[in-house]
Parts: C-alpha cells; sequence; structure tokens
C-alpha cells in the first residue's frame, strides 16, 4: 500500500490524550516542551476542577492545544479525536504520548527523525522494562502479543500495547471511519492490527517504560478485559474474512517484524 504523506509536508505534533491525569502531566509537559513541536491535548471528559487547572496550565503555551468534550469516552475516544484533529490542521504525522509520564519523552528528536526517515510506517516503541512493571501487565502484554500473531498470521505487530509511537495520519486516518475501532484502552492494539492488516509497514524503536509510583491507571479490570476478548473475538472473525490474502502479503512482506531502528 503507498501512503499519501508525501503529499504533505513533514508536519508533525504531539498527541496527550489525557483523563484525570493533571499532576503527572504537570510533570510530563515540562519534558515535552523542549521538543520544539506542536501538542494537541485531547481532554477525555475529565471533571471540571481538571479542565480548568488544565486550561490553566496550558493557557500562556503558543505551541498547545486543547481539545475537550465533555464525556468520558476512553483512551481510544480520545486518540480518534486527536488523530482526526491533527489530520484536519495538515499535521503530516501524529506522535501519542500518554500524559501519565510513562514514555522516555526524552526520546522523542529521535523518534521524530525517525518518522521523517520512513514517514510511510507506524513506527511503535518497543517496550524495554525495569523491575517495576506489574505482573499483571507483563502477562496482559504476552497474551495480547500472542492474539496479535494470530489475527495477522505473522509477528509483524512486535509489541501491541506502548502507547508511545507515531502515526501517518494519511493512511491511518481513514482506518478511523473503515473499521469499528474500541474507543478504550484496546484501541491500541486494534489499530496496529487494522494498520497490518492494510500494508502499512510496522517499524519499531526500543524505549524504556516505567510505571511510576504515584501513576493512575485508568484499566478497569473487568469492563477493560471484556473489551479485549471482544476486539480479540472481532479480529480473529477479520482475520479469517482475510486469510488468503494475508498469507499472500506474508510471503511478499516476510512473517517477522523488522528489527528495532534503534
Amino acid at each position: 500500500m503507498q501512503s499519501k504523506n508525501n503529499d504533505r509536508a513533514y508536519r508533525p505534533v504531539i498527541v496527550v490524550p489525557h483523563y484525570e491525569h493533571l499532576e503527572q502531566f504537570k510533570r510530563t509537559l515540562p519534558r515535552l516542551q523542549p521538543v520544539g513541536v506542536d501538542i494537541l491535548v485531547v481532554d477525555d471528559g475529565s471533571s471540571a476542577e481538571t479542565k480548568s487547572g488544565l486550561a490553566e496550565l496550558l493557557a500562556d503555551l503558543a505551541n498547545v492545544e486543547l481539545v475537550s468534550y465533555e464525556v468520558n469516552g476512553g483512551k481510544g475516544q480520545a486518540m480518534k479525536v486527536g488523530l482526526q484533529a491533527a489530520f484536519e490542521r495538515r499535521y503530516s504525522h501524529a506522535v501519542q504520548v500518554d500524559a501519565d509520564g510513562q514514555h522516555q519523552v526524552e526520546d522523542l528528536p529521535t523518534v521524530l527523525a525517525l518518522a521523517k526517515q520512513h514517514p510511510d510506517a507506524l513506527i511503535s516503541g518497543l517496550p524495554v522494562f525495569d523491575g517495576d512493571i506489574p505482573k499483571a501487565r507483563l502477562y496482559g502484554r504476552k497474551f495480547g502479543d500472542f492474539w496479535t500473531t494470530m489475527e495477522t498470521l505473522s509477528r509483524r505487530v512486535a509489541d501491541a500495547m506502548c502507547g508511545f509511537r507515531v502515526y501517518p495520519l494519511d493512511s491511518v486516518v481513514p482506518l478511523l471511519s473503515k473499521h469499528q475501532l474500541s474507543n478504550r484502552m484496546p484501541f491500541d492494539t486494534e489499530i496496529l492490527v487494522v494498520a497490518d492488516w492494510s500494508g502499512i509497514a510496522l517499524r519499531y524503536f526500543r524505549t524504556p517504560v516505567r510505571y511510576p509510583e504515584d501513576g493512575r491507571s485508568h484499566f478497569h479490570y473487568l469492563h477493560d478485559n471484556l473489551g479485549l476478548v471482544g476486539m480479540h473475538t472481532r479480529l480473529m472473525f477479520g482475520m479469517l474474512m482475510r486469510s488468503p490474502r494475508l498469507l499472500y502479503a506474508n510471503f511478499r512482506r516476510g512473517f517477522s517484524a523488522p528489527p528495532p531502528l534503534v
């Protein structure tokens, strides 16, 4: 699949989905500012108090725009809104960064250089964990990796859950209307699988991921685990419908993910 990104000048933006992470984001934002790239913060229906604090925090920052709505829809909803907004504002690439400080945002200059070097690829973090990752999340990642291997009939989705990634907007935004993607946590996994189905190259970079001691997770074990089951069920049916084409594409593209770019 040929992307249309060559039709736009390389113009990246950082998209930050935000929900009740004001205190953590106060520490993350100063780490983003030195990169010198526009920032689009999408507030996913936080409380009035949080919205007020967020607006005050961003008020005097010329390169930061706040998009906000009233009803919490989930991380996937925030990313859909952010990607669409970035596309409409004529950005070429959107860099997804979580608000809570998990990601090594000091890697952003390198990541942006990779996106410029590989403009048609969806470039995603390949996490390097230290000892602070909760065991439930580690096993959950392994579980998810198994299913994405089944859903793509390959190992090209080397990690499906790292939220530090770069989306080429001209090729990714059409997928938002073509597929019924989750509005919640499963979005991060689902968008990679449907991108692979669509022929978008997936590339990776190694990046440390940490879980701050005061981190606040919005993962709801019952609701979001049921969502993950539903997502993987949909994707398995989608794989079965596409299996002849996927197998042919796999022979042409290879079954394994390429080595990390850095």
